[in-house]
């Protein structure tokens, strides 16, 4: 699903910056090339990217089978050569840290998260379906197997530890972000939190004093 969502995504990026893309390949192109050769290259080369995606979508296409044996092939490499696993590490630390690389990925992150939103927020969520499986798998596992249960209990309680030995630290990035929040942003929280105990006692106080006056009211006609 995902990666369905980032190919559609793709081609979208591609129709939407096609003019951007045009100027780009004519900008790198040589002085001696016509425009009208450069637009009709640029054209092609993105009507080809365009059919890769379209084919990579299709699970059953020739170029899904092939992407996929390629990325098997490159896991391989990565576990059982430790140069070619340098080469790709330092690829990608280059490719992360340029800023242009870090604001597509934050983009493609937002659609991708109100895509998952928006997808569990219907009657019969994919998104759901597909997590609801192998969940279930983890929580039977983990009722019957004691190995596991104690592995889990073992991470709870280092992360208990870990949190603290950092107890002063939280407690004080806590209190600065709360004395940060203006008292409507505070008010707007707290509703968040409690709107419900809020509402709650609200109605409860509501009633009690309106039984509380009419029996004072009564007792004092009856009394006078």
């Amino acid at each position: 699903m995902l990666f369905d969502r980032a190919i559609e995504m793709a081609v979208r990026g591609i129709k939407d910056h096609r003019e951007q893309l045009d100027k780009l390949i004519g900008e790198h192109s040589r002085w001696w090339i016509p425009q009208a050769i450069d637009r009709r290259i640029a054209s092609a080369i993105m009507d080809g990217v365009t059919e890769v995606l379209t084919g990579l979508k299709d699970p059953e296409s020739e170029a899904r089978a092939k992407f996929r044996a390629a990325l098997a092939g490159i896991v391989t490499d990565l576990l059982n050569s430790p140069e070619h696993r340098e080469q790709v590490n330092g690829a990608a630390r280059r490719l992360l840290a340029h800023p242009d690389t870090r604001a597509w990925l934050s983009s493609i992150w937002n659609e991708l998260c109100d895509a998952a939103v928006d997808d569990l927020a219907q009657p019969k969520s994919r998104l759901s379906i597909a997590l609801e499986k192998p969940i279930s798998l983890v929580a039977q596992t983990l009722a019957i197997d004691e190995t596991m249960q104690r592995h889990v209990d073992d991470a709870v309680e280092r992360l208990a530890h870990s949190l603290i030995s950092w107890r002063a630290e939280i407690g004080t990035f806590i209190a600065e972000v709360v004395r940060s929040w203006d008292t409507r942003t505070l008010v707007e929280r707290l509703e968040l939190v409690v709107g419900s105990d809020l509402q709650y006692i609200r109605m409860n106080g509501t009633i009690v004093g309106a039984c509380a006056g009419c029996l004072i009211f009564i007792a004092s006609h009856v009394l006078s």
